[in-house]
């Protein structure tokens, strides 16, 4: 998938949202910033140390997004990169909204064709 078939893809999921419309563009926008070594558009990924000493992206998870926890921490909330180099969420909506996953497509997908 090119970068207008998924801004297309994002703009028709922003109308008729399903879960399975929204993983897939999730996870082809995932596998395209890999591909295209725009590994700083994934900065929140979790835990970066592990992830850049034994250069395996998949070990590692998307930081979705995070909520307030207690004492000043913040909640993380993640998919493990696994499932999404695999086209293949398991993450329920109940942990992670429809409306939290677009919001991260929508942060990140107007970066990427700045450099390409």
């Amino acid at each position: 998938m090119n970068i207008n078939t998924m801004i297309n893809e994002f703009h028709i999921c922003k109308v008729a949202p399903t879960q399975q419309s929204v993983d897939n563009l999730l996870c082809q926008m995932i596998q395209y910033i890999i591909s295209k070594d725009y590994l700083f558009l994934l900065e929140r990924t979790f835990p970066w140390e592990q992830i850049e000493s034994t250069h395996k992206i998949s070990d590692g998870s998307l930081i979705i997004t995070s909520t307030p926890f207690t004492d000043g921490f913040l909640l993380l909330k993640t998919i493990p990169m696994r499932e999404l180099l695999a086209n293949s969420i398991s993450t329920p909506l109940e942990e992670i909204s429809l409306e939290q996953r677009l919001q991260y497509i929508a942060r990140i997908i107007p970066l990427i064709p700045c450099f390409d």
